[in-house]
């Protein structure tokens, strides 16, 4: 039987869920892949490497068959900061991995490496061929305060962060060492998109 490793303790893991998936129509957290809703995907490949898992969501009734915490929005409407203000806020960790409900192929080496970096910095933020990738990213409660007043002044923008906060990037040479896909940024927002998904076998 093989022996699983020593799961994170310093870092707290959260899924953000609060989205109203307007381009795909549905609930894409809940869209079938591989014979199970796309957030499962997501959800096994942090219980296995992280001590505290949660879900961030203001509507947790679709969401029971997940075997975690659902926390709620503290300032609702107002996008993905507003669930990385909760994460933060619940976390009982200094830092927490925020991720989308929608990216089934996470690599585990990426998050274990960003995991690593969080000590000293207030935001681990890995790049891709988009550039920063602030949905899977670690952000440390040293954000809180900045994160509290962008709610306050209504300055939403999770990428403008980075610009102000003592923010640790990963460039891109050293994501594609441990992704070499760069996978772990693909998620599903359209119709189109989840017909590719279910198309392909990655």
């Amino acid at each position: 039987m093989k022996e699983r490793r020593p799961r994170i303790r310093n870092v707290s893991a959260a899924i953000l869920a609060g989205g109203r998936s307007r381009r795909m129509g549905r609930n894409k957290a809940l869209l079938p892949y591989r014979g199970r809703p796309l957030i499962a995907h997501v959800f096994e490949t942090l219980e296995s490497l992280f001590e505290d898992v949660f879900l961030v969501t203001n509507d947790p009734g679709p969401f029971d068959f997940l075997p975690c915490p659902k926390i709620p929005d503290r300032v609702p409407g107002k996008g993905p900061i507003a669930g990385v203000d909760a994460a933060l806020s619940h976390s009982r960790n200094p830092f927490v991995l925020a991720v989308g409900c929608d990216v089934p192929f996470l690599s585990p080496r990426l998050l274990g490496l960003l995991a690593g970096k969080a000590e000293g910095s207030d935001l681990v933020i890995p790049h891709g061929p988009s550039g920063p990738e602030p949905l899977c990213a670690v952000y440390g409660k040293g954000s809180l305060p900045l994160i509290e007043e962008s709610l306050r002044t209504g300055d939403l923008r999770l990428m403008d962060l980075g610009k102000r906060l003592h923010t640790r990037e990963i460039p891109m040479a050293e994501v594609a060492a441990v992704d070499p896909g760069f996978r772990s940024f693909r998620n599903i927002n359209t119709p189109k998109e989840y017909r590719a998904l279910t198309r392909t076998e990655l």
